[in-house]
């Protein structure tokens, strides 16, 4: 039997979809979309019976792959002139 979803996984996940373009709505902070509507792409991959899961998996590895990596601290009047 699945679990209940968190508060914070349905704003994550209504967020998901808004920005797929699966949702249409207003995007509220802390809340994600209040009343979702499908759009057409949405009503094509619900008829399709299609998991997101996988795109989702995707779009997280993407996102962890856009994170900045540590710069090193340097600035004019400590840098090395030689």
């Amino acid at each position: 039997m699945a679990s209940a979803l968190t508060h914070d996984e349905v704003v994550d996940a209504s967020m998901f979809l808004f920005k797929e373009n699966f949702v249409t709505g207003v995007p509220v902070m802390g809340i994600g979309i209040p009343r979702p509507m499908l759009t057409v792409a949405g009503r094509r991959v619900a008829k399709a019976g299609k998991s997101l899961r996988s795109k989702i998996d995707a779009h997280e590895a993407k996102l962890r792959q856009r994170l900045p990596a540590p710069l090193a601290e340097t600035s004019a009047t400590t840098a090395a002139v030689k």
